[in-house]
């Protein structure tokens, strides 16, 4: 959660900081053995505002509920797609937010 926030925050790139953070996110949780999460169901304003409220007033709220609901939803989506019992994974890709 933090590497995208915080390369949303100083903005390395002057363009592709959204793609470069989840590909450096999903690198990290693909390290662990974890699900990649493709934040694709969150409403784009949404999303920015939970960045902006980030990087502009340090209040991590909103992301943080953005980014468990997209890990509740990673693992919902890889269990059906490959039909195992994989929600032990969920407590895993949750106890990173609260680190």
């Amino acid at each position: 959660m933090l590497a995208i926030l915080m390369i949303s925050y100083i903005q390395p790139f002057e363009d592709g900081n959204k793609r470069t953070s989840t590909i450096i996110e999903n690198a990290i949780l693909l390290a662990y053995e974890l699900f990649p999460l493709s934040f694709r169901n969150v409403d784009e304003g949404i999303y920015k505002e939970g960045t902006l409220l980030f990087c502009e007033q340090n209040n991590l709220s909103l992301f943080k509920a953005i980014f468990i609901e997209q890990c509740e939803f990673s693992v919902s989506q890889q269990v059906y797609s490959w039909g195992t019992n994989s929600f032990w994974i969920l407590p895993i890709m949750l106890d990173l937010v609260y680190v």
